[in-house]
């Protein structure tokens, strides 16, 4: 699906949804724009975005924090700046909206790979 589908998508989502209150930030609806790639290297940075929507389904400027219950890597709350610390399969991002019955979205699943420039030995 490219990304003006998508876009369009939710727009008509978020065009039906005009019965959703708004959170104390003004928000009724998250979306998590995805990232080009579902990995960030060890030590390198991938930077995550997200649009708020009011319960029109408008674009509005609220505040996005970013969190993560993982190790492996290391989550800017304020920007969405991903770094990959430790090497896993799995690590999860989320996203939340709102002090007052925050809007909170699914985990965002990504892998930490090594760098491209590490060897791995084999045993």
């Amino acid at each position: 699906m490219t990304r003006v589908a998508a876009a369009l998508l939710v727009a008509a989502l978020c065009a039906g949804c005009s019965s959703l209150q708004p959170n104390d930030a003004g928000v009724s609806n998250l979306q998590i724009q995805p990232p080009f790639c579902n990995g960030v290297e060890l030590g390198a940075t991938l930077t995550l975005t997200a649009r708020t929507f009011d319960q029109h389904g408008d674009s509005v400027e609220a505040p996005v924090l970013w969190r993560t219950p993982d190790t492996t890597i290391v989550v800017d709350g304020a920007t969405g700046k991903v770094t990959g610390r430790l090497r896993s399969d799995t690590a999860r991002v989320q996203a939340l909206v709102g002090t007052k019955d925050p809007i909170v979205s699914d985990f965002i699943p990504l892998v930490v790979t090594p760098r491209a420039d590490t060897l791995v030995q084999l045993s």
